[in-house]
């Protein structure tokens, strides 16, 4: 298991891909997860910024989505991930390198939030 942290006052929100201390291993395959989110996430204006989570390709953890996408996974609470542990044949991720977990925030910076992302590899 793997957990890695956004966290607003520490990795600030500018519109980049922050790449976490963490790195999947070589080879590993990720085969479910969830995110907890601590501190919902806000961003400078209409909460239109967006957020993707990613190890091996872009969005292969969580797809960027707005703030304010009422299906958003930024609010306070539990939120699904795409690679889930019953569907591992149609759902994983597989790493060809090692590689770190990258928080994508795109279209506004954000300016609160702060959150885990767990990955079961």
């Amino acid at each position: 298991m793997a957990r890695a942290v956004y966290s607003f006052t520490k990795d600030g929100g500018a519109i980049s891909a922050i790449a976490s201390p963490v790195v999947i291993p070589n080879r590993a395959v990720i085969i479910g997860g969830f995110v907890s989110v601590i501190t919902t996430c806000t961003s400078a204006g209409a909460d239109a910024g967006t957020m993707a989570i990613s190890v091996e390709g872009a969005n292969d953890i969580v797809s960027a989505i707005a703030i304010s996408d009422g299906s958003n996974p930024w609010d306070a609470g539990r939120k699904a991930i795409v690679p889930k542990r019953n569907t591992p044949e149609s759902t994983s991720v597989k790493t060809t390198v090692a590689r770190r977990v990258t928080f994508t925030i795109a279209v506004q910076a954000f300016t609160a939030g702060k959150f885990v992302v767990y990955l079961e590899y």
